[in-house]
């Protein structure tokens, strides 16, 4: 596999825990509106 492959995939990895972080901190703001 050639660097740049490798690079890509890196960031791939990187975007999909970003937007699982992100669906995380949505969901707990949805329970705190609910809690109200």
């Amino acid at each position: 596999m050639s660097k740049h492959q490798r690079r890509t995939r890196g960031m791939v990895l990187h975007v999909q825990f970003f937007s699982l972080w992100v669906k995380q901190e949505e969901g707990e703001d949805d329970r705190e509106a609910a809690a109200v």
